[in-house]
Protein backbone atom coordinates (compact mmCIF):
# COMPACT_ATOMS: atom_id res chain seq x y z
CA UNK A 1 0.00 0.00 0.00
CA UNK A 2 1.16 3.62 -0.99
CA UNK A 3 1.56 5.48 3.01
CA UNK A 4 1.35 9.04 3.87
CA UNK A 5 4.09 9.91 6.08
CA UNK A 6 5.98 12.61 7.30
CA UNK A 7 9.34 12.54 8.82
CA UNK A 8 10.07 14.90 12.01
CA UNK A 9 13.96 15.92 12.37
CA UNK A 10 16.22 18.60 13.20
CA UNK A 11 18.49 17.89 10.28
CA UNK A 12 17.66 17.17 6.94
CA UNK A 13 20.80 17.60 4.27
CA UNK A 14 19.08 19.40 1.71
CA UNK A 15 21.26 22.35 2.67
CA UNK A 16 24.71 22.64 5.31
CA UNK A 17 25.20 20.86 7.51
CA UNK A 18 25.31 17.48 6.05
CA UNK A 19 25.62 15.38 9.53
CA UNK A 20 24.72 11.72 9.80
CA UNK A 21 21.30 11.88 11.46
CA UNK A 22 20.30 14.77 7.86
CA UNK A 23 21.83 12.07 5.57
CA UNK A 24 20.12 9.75 6.57
CA UNK A 25 16.52 10.97 6.87
CA UNK A 26 17.23 12.60 3.55
CA UNK A 27 17.74 8.70 2.32
CA UNK A 28 14.65 7.09 4.18
CA UNK A 29 12.53 9.87 2.52
CA UNK A 30 14.10 10.09 -1.23
CA UNK A 31 13.44 6.29 -1.14
CA UNK A 32 9.74 6.54 0.25
CA UNK A 33 9.47 9.38 -2.34
CA UNK A 34 10.30 6.87 -5.41
CA UNK A 35 8.83 4.21 -4.49
CA UNK A 36 5.04 6.22 -4.42
CA UNK A 37 4.69 6.77 -1.05
CA UNK A 38 3.29 10.82 -0.35
CA UNK A 39 6.53 11.70 1.58
CA UNK A 40 6.85 14.46 4.00
CA UNK A 41 9.46 15.90 6.11
CA UNK A 42 9.16 18.64 8.32
CA UNK A 43 12.49 20.17 9.61
CA UNK A 44 13.26 22.21 12.84
CA UNK A 45 15.42 24.92 11.68
CA UNK A 46 16.20 28.21 13.84
CA UNK A 47 18.48 29.29 10.91
CA UNK A 48 16.07 28.96 7.58
CA UNK A 49 12.74 30.63 7.28
CA UNK A 50 9.83 28.76 7.85
CA UNK A 51 8.36 27.42 4.29
CA UNK A 52 8.46 24.23 1.56
CA UNK A 53 10.70 23.36 -0.80
CA UNK A 54 10.65 20.22 -3.05
CA UNK A 55 13.48 17.58 -2.93
CA UNK A 56 13.35 15.10 -5.97
CA UNK A 57 9.89 14.31 -4.79
CA UNK A 58 9.65 15.03 -0.86
CA UNK A 59 8.27 17.91 0.31
CA UNK A 60 10.55 19.64 3.20
CA UNK A 61 8.61 22.27 5.14
CA UNK A 62 10.87 24.01 7.35
CA UNK A 63 9.39 25.30 10.68
CA UNK A 64 10.53 27.82 13.32
CA UNK A 65 10.79 26.75 17.30
CA UNK A 66 7.55 28.81 19.04
CA UNK A 67 8.08 31.34 21.27
CA UNK A 68 6.32 29.71 24.91
CA UNK A 69 5.54 32.02 27.65
CA UNK A 70 6.41 29.71 30.33
CA UNK A 71 3.29 30.88 32.76
CA UNK A 72 1.03 29.00 30.22
CA UNK A 73 2.56 26.10 30.33
CA UNK A 74 3.63 25.68 34.02
CA UNK A 75 0.45 23.47 34.89
CA UNK A 76 1.49 21.36 32.71
CA UNK A 77 4.99 21.32 33.48
CA UNK A 78 4.05 20.29 37.06
CA UNK A 79 2.29 17.57 36.24
CA UNK A 80 5.53 15.63 34.46
CA UNK A 81 6.91 12.97 36.82
CA UNK A 82 10.45 13.24 38.25
CA UNK A 83 10.78 17.09 38.00
CA UNK A 84 12.56 17.77 40.97
CA UNK A 85 13.49 22.05 40.28
CA UNK A 86 10.93 23.88 37.93
CA UNK A 87 13.62 25.97 37.36
CA UNK A 88 15.59 22.99 35.32
CA UNK A 89 12.70 23.44 32.97
CA UNK A 90 13.83 27.21 31.86
CA UNK A 91 17.27 25.94 31.01
CA UNK A 92 16.08 23.35 28.72
CA UNK A 93 12.82 25.66 27.94
CA UNK A 94 14.09 25.63 23.75
CA UNK A 95 13.18 21.88 23.85
CA UNK A 96 10.03 22.80 24.65
CA UNK A 97 10.07 25.61 21.77
CA UNK A 98 11.26 23.49 19.47
CA UNK A 99 9.24 20.29 19.48
CA UNK A 100 6.10 22.76 19.63
CA UNK A 101 7.45 24.49 16.63
CA UNK A 102 7.74 21.43 14.52
CA UNK A 103 3.88 19.77 15.86
CA UNK A 104 2.29 22.86 14.52
CA UNK A 105 3.52 22.37 11.11
CA UNK A 106 2.80 18.62 11.67
CA UNK A 107 -0.90 19.56 12.48
CA UNK A 108 -1.33 22.12 9.76
CA UNK A 109 -0.42 19.86 7.31
CA UNK A 110 -2.95 17.35 8.71
CA UNK A 111 -5.49 19.85 8.59
CA UNK A 112 -5.28 18.85 4.18
CA UNK A 113 -4.96 15.18 5.10
CA UNK A 114 -4.06 12.85 7.70
CA UNK A 115 -0.37 11.19 7.69
CA UNK A 116 -0.45 7.34 8.00
CA UNK A 117 2.32 7.53 10.10
CA UNK A 118 4.73 9.91 11.37
CA UNK A 119 7.76 9.03 12.37
CA UNK A 120 10.03 11.31 14.77
CA UNK A 121 13.84 11.93 15.67
CA UNK A 122 13.97 11.24 19.68
CA UNK A 123 17.19 13.38 20.70
CA UNK A 124 16.09 16.55 22.48
CA UNK A 125 12.42 15.34 23.10
CA UNK A 126 11.39 16.78 19.39
CA UNK A 127 8.51 14.11 19.59
CA UNK A 128 7.13 15.89 23.03
CA UNK A 129 4.08 18.01 21.96
CA UNK A 130 3.17 15.01 19.09
CA UNK A 131 2.69 12.69 22.49
CA UNK A 132 1.70 15.19 25.16
CA UNK A 133 -1.17 15.51 26.86
CA UNK A 134 -3.15 13.70 24.07
CA UNK A 135 -1.71 11.63 21.34
CA UNK A 136 -3.64 9.61 18.40
CA UNK A 137 -3.49 6.06 18.70
CA UNK A 138 -1.22 3.63 17.01
CA UNK A 139 0.47 6.40 14.36
CA UNK A 140 4.09 8.09 16.18
CA UNK A 141 7.23 5.86 15.71
CA UNK A 142 10.15 6.80 17.26
CA UNK A 143 13.42 6.43 15.47
CA UNK A 144 16.10 5.70 18.23
CA UNK A 145 19.21 8.05 17.17
CA UNK A 146 20.66 8.63 20.54
CA UNK A 147 19.84 9.85 23.90
CA UNK A 148 21.22 12.45 26.24
CA UNK A 149 20.65 9.47 28.94
CA UNK A 150 23.75 8.09 26.81
CA UNK A 151 25.88 10.64 27.56
CA UNK A 152 26.34 10.97 31.61
CA UNK A 153 28.46 14.72 30.64
CA UNK A 154 25.40 16.23 29.30
CA UNK A 155 22.95 15.15 31.86
CA UNK A 156 25.23 17.30 34.71
CA UNK A 157 24.77 20.83 32.20
CA UNK A 158 21.75 22.92 33.01
CA UNK A 159 18.32 21.81 31.54
CA UNK A 160 20.07 17.86 31.21
CA UNK A 161 17.37 16.29 33.20
CA UNK A 162 14.91 18.49 32.12
CA UNK A 163 15.58 17.04 28.48
CA UNK A 164 16.19 13.26 30.03
CA UNK A 165 12.57 14.22 30.84
CA UNK A 166 11.28 14.82 27.85
CA UNK A 167 12.96 12.43 25.81
CA UNK A 168 11.47 10.00 28.76
CA UNK A 169 7.85 11.13 28.45
CA UNK A 170 8.22 10.40 24.41
CA UNK A 171 9.50 6.88 24.77
CA UNK A 172 6.83 5.91 27.00
CA UNK A 173 4.42 7.00 24.86
CA UNK A 174 5.41 6.63 21.48
CA UNK A 175 4.23 3.45 19.78
CA UNK A 176 6.77 2.04 18.92
CA UNK A 177 10.59 2.83 18.76
CA UNK A 178 12.65 1.72 16.35
CA UNK A 179 16.32 2.02 17.33
CA UNK A 180 19.65 2.52 14.92
CA UNK A 181 21.64 -0.18 16.70
CA UNK A 182 21.05 -2.50 19.57
CA UNK A 183 23.62 -0.36 21.75
CA UNK A 184 20.33 2.33 21.26
CA UNK A 185 17.70 -0.30 21.68
CA UNK A 186 19.26 -1.98 25.15
CA UNK A 187 19.48 2.33 26.58
CA UNK A 188 15.71 2.37 25.78
CA UNK A 189 15.09 -1.07 27.51
CA UNK A 190 17.76 -0.64 31.06
CA UNK A 191 17.36 3.82 31.44
CA UNK A 192 13.98 3.64 29.99
CA UNK A 193 12.56 0.84 31.04
CA UNK A 194 10.70 0.57 27.41
CA UNK A 195 8.73 -2.91 27.48
CA UNK A 196 10.46 -5.59 24.84
CA UNK A 197 7.14 -5.11 22.85
CA UNK A 198 7.83 -1.87 21.75
CA UNK A 199 11.14 -1.86 20.67
CA UNK A 200 12.74 -2.91 17.63
CA UNK A 201 16.39 -2.61 15.79
CA UNK A 202 16.55 -1.59 11.71
CA UNK A 203 19.71 -0.42 11.07
CA UNK A 204 19.99 2.56 8.91
CA UNK A 205 19.73 2.17 5.18
CA UNK A 206 22.56 3.23 2.88
CA UNK A 207 22.30 4.49 -0.60
CA UNK A 208 25.70 4.33 -2.74
CA UNK A 209 25.94 4.75 -6.17
CA UNK A 210 28.67 2.95 -7.87
CA UNK A 211 31.42 5.46 -8.00
CA UNK A 212 32.13 4.14 -4.32
CA UNK A 213 34.32 1.67 -5.86
CA UNK A 214 38.47 2.40 -4.46
CA UNK A 215 40.85 4.14 -5.87
CA UNK A 216 44.47 3.17 -5.29
CA UNK A 217 46.79 5.01 -2.92
CA UNK A 218 50.42 5.15 -2.71
CA UNK A 219 51.24 2.21 -0.32
CA UNK A 220 54.21 4.01 0.91
CA UNK A 221 52.27 7.20 1.98
CA UNK A 222 48.83 6.07 3.41
CA UNK A 223 46.08 8.53 4.15
CA UNK A 224 44.26 8.50 7.53
CA UNK A 225 40.58 10.24 7.07
CA UNK A 226 38.56 11.36 9.85
CA UNK A 227 34.56 12.10 9.15
CA UNK A 228 32.55 13.67 12.15
CA UNK A 229 32.18 16.94 14.60
CA UNK A 230 35.95 17.26 15.31
CA UNK A 231 34.98 17.79 19.33
CA UNK A 232 36.33 16.46 22.47
CA UNK A 233 32.97 15.49 24.33
CA UNK A 234 32.09 12.38 22.31
CA UNK A 235 34.28 11.95 19.37
CA UNK A 236 37.44 11.95 20.83
CA UNK A 237 39.25 13.91 18.59
CA UNK A 238 41.91 15.32 20.98
CA UNK A 239 43.11 11.54 21.51
CA UNK A 240 43.32 10.85 17.89
CA UNK A 241 45.41 14.10 17.58
CA UNK A 242 47.80 13.09 20.26
CA UNK A 243 48.02 9.73 18.54
CA UNK A 244 49.00 11.26 14.72
CA UNK A 245 52.01 12.87 16.55
CA UNK A 246 53.18 9.36 17.74
CA UNK A 247 52.16 7.75 14.17
CA UNK A 248 53.88 10.52 12.11
CA UNK A 249 56.81 10.19 14.27
CA UNK A 250 57.63 6.43 13.44
CA UNK A 251 55.60 6.65 9.97
CA UNK A 252 56.61 10.59 8.37
CA UNK A 253 55.14 9.60 5.27
CA UNK A 254 51.64 9.16 6.93
CA UNK A 255 48.83 11.61 5.52
CA UNK A 256 45.78 12.68 6.95
CA UNK A 257 42.83 14.28 5.86
CA UNK A 258 39.61 15.40 8.78
CA UNK A 259 36.43 16.46 7.28
CA UNK A 260 33.56 17.97 9.81
CA UNK A 261 32.63 21.19 11.68
CA UNK A 262 34.78 22.28 14.60
CA UNK A 263 32.66 23.34 17.55
CA UNK A 264 34.21 26.66 19.17
CA UNK A 265 35.51 24.65 22.33
CA UNK A 266 38.10 23.21 19.90
CA UNK A 267 39.00 25.71 17.26
CA UNK A 268 42.21 26.82 19.30
CA UNK A 269 43.40 23.67 19.92
CA UNK A 270 42.96 21.81 16.29
CA UNK A 271 43.60 25.24 14.53
CA UNK A 272 46.93 25.35 16.27
CA UNK A 273 47.47 21.48 14.99
CA UNK A 274 46.62 21.97 11.68
CA UNK A 275 49.41 25.17 11.46
CA UNK A 276 52.03 22.80 12.82
CA UNK A 277 51.30 19.89 10.95
CA UNK A 278 50.23 22.01 7.68
CA UNK A 279 53.06 19.82 5.14
CA UNK A 280 50.70 16.52 6.02
CA UNK A 281 47.27 17.29 7.64
CA UNK A 282 44.49 18.98 5.75
CA UNK A 283 41.61 20.18 6.95
CA UNK A 284 38.36 20.15 4.43
CA UNK A 285 35.61 21.49 6.52
CA UNK A 286 31.79 20.15 6.12
CA UNK A 287 31.18 18.41 2.93
CA UNK A 288 27.93 16.73 1.56
CA UNK A 289 27.75 13.58 1.33
CA UNK A 290 29.45 12.93 -2.45
CA UNK A 291 32.36 14.61 -1.45
CA UNK A 292 32.98 12.37 1.14
CA UNK A 293 32.75 9.58 -0.30
CA UNK A 294 35.20 11.27 -2.96
CA UNK A 295 37.75 11.14 -0.05
CA UNK A 296 37.05 7.90 1.26
CA UNK A 297 37.80 6.30 -2.10
CA UNK A 298 41.48 7.65 -1.62
CA UNK A 299 42.43 7.08 1.84
CA UNK A 300 43.57 3.92 3.51
CA UNK A 301 41.63 3.84 6.75
CA UNK A 302 38.94 5.94 8.71
CA UNK A 303 39.57 6.32 12.29
CA UNK A 304 37.08 6.80 14.64
CA UNK A 305 38.47 7.66 18.33
CA UNK A 306 34.72 7.90 19.89
CA UNK A 307 34.44 8.29 23.91
CA UNK A 308 30.94 7.37 22.92
CA UNK A 309 29.16 6.52 19.84
CA UNK A 310 25.12 5.51 19.01
CA UNK A 311 25.41 4.09 15.84
CA UNK A 312 28.73 4.94 14.09
CA UNK A 313 26.74 5.42 10.80
CA UNK A 314 30.35 7.07 9.32
CA UNK A 315 31.86 3.47 9.85
CA UNK A 316 29.28 1.49 7.66
CA UNK A 317 30.30 4.22 4.83
CA UNK A 318 33.77 3.54 4.85
CA UNK A 319 32.59 -0.13 4.39
CA UNK A 320 30.76 0.52 1.38
CA UNK A 321 33.44 2.70 -0.20
CA UNK A 322 36.09 -0.68 0.72
CA UNK A 323 37.46 1.27 3.48
CA UNK A 324 39.17 -0.50 6.71
CA UNK A 325 37.70 1.56 9.81
CA UNK A 326 39.37 1.71 13.71
CA UNK A 327 36.98 2.19 16.11
CA UNK A 328 36.74 2.36 19.92
CA UNK A 329 34.79 -0.24 21.46
CA UNK A 330 32.21 1.94 22.59
CA UNK A 331 28.54 2.33 21.94
CA UNK A 332 27.22 0.66 18.89
CA UNK A 333 30.58 0.81 16.87
CA UNK A 334 31.92 -2.89 17.92
CA UNK A 335 27.81 -4.05 16.25
CA UNK A 336 30.07 -2.48 12.80
CA UNK A 337 33.44 -3.26 12.57
CA UNK A 338 34.36 -6.91 13.22
CA UNK A 339 37.67 -6.69 14.84
CA UNK A 340 40.48 -7.89 12.49
CA UNK A 341 38.18 -8.82 10.10
CA UNK A 342 37.07 -5.31 8.01
CA UNK A 343 39.01 -3.36 10.54
CA UNK A 344 40.58 -2.98 14.00
CA UNK A 345 38.68 -2.07 17.96
CA UNK A 346 40.73 -0.38 20.69
CA UNK A 347 39.84 0.85 23.75
CA UNK A 348 39.02 4.47 24.31
CA UNK A 349 40.94 7.07 25.91
CA UNK A 350 43.88 5.18 24.72
CA UNK A 351 46.07 7.44 21.91
CA UNK A 352 48.81 4.82 22.59
CA UNK A 353 46.76 2.09 21.32
CA UNK A 354 44.96 4.17 18.58
CA UNK A 355 48.51 5.45 17.29
CA UNK A 356 49.49 1.32 17.41
CA UNK A 357 46.48 0.48 15.47
CA UNK A 358 46.80 2.76 12.80
CA UNK A 359 50.37 2.42 12.38
CA UNK A 360 49.64 -1.66 12.28
CA UNK A 361 47.12 -0.75 9.06
CA UNK A 362 49.69 1.81 7.80
CA UNK A 363 52.46 -0.78 6.84
CA UNK A 364 50.60 -3.12 5.33
CA UNK A 365 48.89 -2.32 2.29
CA UNK A 366 48.06 -5.92 1.82
CA UNK A 367 45.95 -6.24 4.99
CA UNK A 368 44.35 -2.82 4.35
CA UNK A 369 42.97 -4.57 0.82
CA UNK A 370 41.90 -7.51 2.65
CA UNK A 371 40.21 -5.73 5.20
CA UNK A 372 38.55 -3.02 2.62
CA UNK A 373 37.13 -6.02 0.70
CA UNK A 374 35.36 -7.87 3.44
CA UNK A 375 34.21 -4.61 4.42
CA UNK A 376 32.51 -3.54 1.32
CA UNK A 377 31.05 -7.64 1.23
CA UNK A 378 29.71 -6.98 5.16
CA UNK A 379 28.17 -3.56 4.33
CA UNK A 380 26.36 -4.64 0.63
CA UNK A 381 25.02 -7.77 2.82
CA UNK A 382 23.65 -5.79 6.08
CA UNK A 383 22.58 -2.20 4.93
CA UNK A 384 21.51 -2.54 1.15
CA UNK A 385 18.78 0.06 0.94
CA UNK A 386 16.02 -1.79 -1.24
CA UNK A 387 15.84 -4.73 1.38
CA UNK A 388 16.25 -1.96 4.82
CA UNK A 389 13.50 0.11 3.19
CA UNK A 390 11.35 -2.82 2.30
CA UNK A 391 11.29 -4.17 6.10
CA UNK A 392 10.72 -0.65 7.35
CA UNK A 393 7.90 -0.18 5.00
CA UNK A 394 6.12 -3.62 6.87
CA UNK A 395 7.11 -1.89 9.98
CA UNK A 396 4.51 1.20 9.29
CA UNK A 397 2.17 -1.12 7.97
CA UNK A 398 2.13 -2.89 10.56
CA UNK A 399 2.36 -0.22 13.32
CA UNK A 400 -0.89 0.81 10.81
CA UNK A 401 -2.99 -1.73 11.32
CA UNK A 402 -2.16 -2.07 14.78
CA UNK A 403 -0.06 -5.16 14.51
CA UNK A 404 3.50 -5.97 16.35
CA UNK A 405 5.81 -4.32 14.18
CA UNK A 406 8.48 -7.06 15.59
CA UNK A 407 7.29 -9.32 13.29
CA UNK A 408 8.38 -7.33 10.27
CA UNK A 409 11.91 -7.21 10.97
Amino acid sequence: MDLRICFVTPEYALYPPFGGIATHIRTMALWMARNGHDTHVVCLSRDRQPGTEQDDGVQVHFAAPKRIKPRRVLAIIARLPGLANVREAYSGWDLLENSLGAWLTVRSLERKAPFDVIQCGDYGGLAFWGVWPIKKKGRLLLRGQGLIGMYPSLMDRPGGRFHHLLEWVCAQRADFILANSHYIKNTYSVKYRVASDRLGVLYRPYDFPDYTERIPTPTESPLILYVGRIEVAHKGVDILLDALHRVHTHFPNVRASFIGKVVPAMEERFGQFLQENQSWVTYYGPLKQSDVFAHMRCSSMLVLPSRDEAAGGVLVEAQFCGLPQIATRVGGSPELVQDGVTGLLVDPENSDALAEAILHLCTSAELRQQMGQRSREQARARFDIDATMTRYVRVLETLLHEGDPRTAL
